[in-house]
């Protein structure tokens, strides 16, 4: 009898799927071991709908459906250019409003002043709380998540219960710092409550079109789970890749797709330094590499041809996606990617004259608006500095180790025959997260 479950990964800006049979225990090793495979373009094709299109895909399923589903992601790296406490609550012990962020005031917040209670051992009551709650309500009528920031040596086992029925009976989702007095713990507990609608979504989408019964597992701490810490997830994708570098033999591995270059170490951390300042979490090493695939390139101040130092937003693409106004980095290679079976998947009209046409004008404005013609680049000229600078990047960050090239878009790196790279031939998402997950 088959299990047929779903292997996926969730990036920032497209989901890669695939549909297998969990019972089946033969070695995988090409992409056609997979039943159906699909990828998308999350600007242009919607996560929900790439559900449904699987559903359709596969008729033959609607009666026994699909079982399990396991999930690698950066899907919440979207999360960190943003505070988070905007619809989050947080009791505190009173005289230690907003400490979390007092060994890091640089960092982006995770809570809103003014949704803040302080909590007084002495004068809580459940009148207190009630006015506290409507005071809040006006303020952000969807605050539905509250974080318990209350110190055993400060506030009662009664009153702390006081407070946990209070919201849990008002329809709050209650995260408890287990540590009240240690600040990156604080950070941790108020980092779950701000990511929860971000997994929500996620969750509710896939309920939605498989059935609330589906069992949801992500990728955390070197395995499948299915009971996580939202915070786990940030590490979701770095932690898988880190295992298929450790499965090659290797320490350090260069991941590359459209989205992100960038190197990951098998070497655990216990410390993350996030954009909200640093909290406990095990995860492996990562460094970004430059340029990021969606910088743009354009005339610098002095009419030179120069790359963004920061990337633009995944919408509405690269000019390849058919949308785009820009050209970045990705476009660049157009030409090296045209046979790319993921590239073609996620962009399907990459290939038509129109788009290389567009490319190609767009790069030939930006050659003509150059003022010197001593200091002017061309668009492969370009292209031969990016590889040179990642290849120099891969070599400072393994400090000339072994490294694995690994994801859809690896060989755009060459690799050198007096080198010790090597490369996970044939990454397809959906393909890996299978091999582990019928182990």
């Amino acid at each position: 009898m088959s299990e047929h479950a779903i292997a996926l990964y969730l990036g920032e800006s497209y989901a890669s799927l695939g549909v297998f049979d969990l019972k089946n225990k033969k070695k995988p090793t090409q992409k056609h071991t997979l039943l159906f495979e699909k990828s998308v373009f999350l600007p242009q094709v919607s996560f929900k709908n790439l559900l449904n299109q699987t559903k359709a895909a596969l008729p033959e399923l609607a009666e026994t459906g699909f079982k399990k589903i396991f999930i690698v992601t950066r899907y919440l790296d979207r999360l960190k250019t943003f505070r988070l406490g905007g619809s989050v609550v947080q009791a505190v012990t009173e005289g230690f409003e907003n400490c979390y962020a007092a060994t890091d005031t640089k960092a982006l917040s995770l809570a809103a002043a003014t949704l803040v209670i302080s909590i007084n051992d002495s004068t809580i009551s459940e009148e207190f709380l009630t006015s506290e709650l409507a005071r809040i309500r006006k303020i952000n009528p969807d605050a539905n998540k509250i974080v318990l920031q209350l110190a055993e040596e400060k506030i009662s086992a009664k009153n702390r219960e006081l407070v946990h029925h209070f919201f849990t009976a008002a329809e709050f989702k209650v995260f408890v710092c287990s540590q009240p007095n240690d600040l990156s713990q604080v950070r941790r507990s108020l980092l779950n409550a701000g990511s929860e609608g971000t997994k929500e979504e996620i969750l509710s989408e896939i309920k939605e079109a498989l059935g609330e019964t589906i069992e949801i597992s992500f990728w955390v701490d070197g395995k499948f789970k299915t009971e996580i810490e939202n915070c786990e997830i940030f590490s979701s994708a770095s932690d898988f890749l880190a295992s298929c570098v450790q499965d090659q033999k290797a320490n350090y591995g260069a991941y590359l797709d459209h989205e992100t270059f960038r190197m990951i170490s098998t070497d655990k951390k216990s410390s993350w330094q996030s954009p909200w300042g640093p909290m406990p979490m095990d995860h492996k090493d990562i460094a970004e590499l430059t340029p990021h695939p969606f910088s743009e390139i354009k005339l610098d101040h002095l009419s030179m041809l120069s790359i963004a130092k920061k990337p633009t937003q995944y919408e509405p693409g690269p000019v390849l996606a058919g949308r785009g106004m820009k050209p970045l980095v990705i476009d660049a290679f157009q030409s090296d990617l045209s046979e790319n079976s993921y590239m073609q998947s996620l962009f399907p009209n990459m290939n038509t004259e129109l788009q290389r046409k567009k490319i190609d004008n767009h790069f030939s404005v930006l050659e003509k608006g150059q003022v010197s013609n001593l200091l002017s680049t061309t668009k492969n000229e370009m292209k031969t500095l990016i590889l040179s600078g990642l290849t120099t990047e891969i070599k400072q960050h393994s400090k000339n180790n072994p490294v694995v090239l690994l994801g859809p878009l690896q060989h755009l790196v060459p690799i050198d025959a007096k080198s010790s790279v090597t490369r996970l031939e044939n990454f397809y998402w959906p393909t890996e997260i299978m091999k582990k997950a019928i182990l």
